[in-house]
């Protein structure tokens, strides 16, 4: 059942910056791609294929679960453990929309789309939150004594 969208108008994800995207292609190694993960400090990577588009991402908890708790080993290609149907979205789709869609399936990451269906960014469950609080008027939360 698809996500039944709340709130479709509001600022678009394009108003907040992206992650710049760790672009990884499927014959890399997995411990190749932790390792550049935990250098720049980030949980996600792009696999894209020769032309560009997106194959899949390959997350920190895909790391944990398809190959440490698998005891595969960790020159495993990055093919063999990449989520292959990433949450996707465009840079014109609501903060809101971008929100909602990732409560619903429970993701940290979106991978954001320009019209070609080539990533431009990812969107970090954290920073879209924290915009969105930022955003907030802390006033109109706390109760007036």
């Amino acid at each position: 059942m698809a996500p039944r969208l709340i709130c479709s108008e509001g600022p678009p994800i394009m108003t907040i910056p992206l992650l710049k995207p760790l672009i990884v292609k499927p014959d890399d190694k997995v411990s190749d791609v932790a390792k550049e993960m935990k250098k720049r400090d980030i949980s996600i990577a792009l696999v894209l294929d020769s032309e560009g588009k997106l194959i899949g991402t390959l997350s920190d908890r895909d790391i944990v679960t398809k190959i440490v708790a698998e005891e595969k080993p960790l020159d495993t290609p990055v093919s063999e453990a990449l989520n292959r149907d990433p949450l996707k979205g465009r840079p014109t789709w609501s903060l809101a929309k971008a929100l909602e869609a990732m409560a619903a399936i429970g993701a940290r990451h979106m991978v954001v789309l320009d019209d070609d269906g080539k990533p431009i960014g990812v969107l970090n469950i954290k920073d879209l939150v924290r915009h969105i609080i930022e955003d907030v008027d802390v006033q109109e939360l706390v109760p007036a004594e």
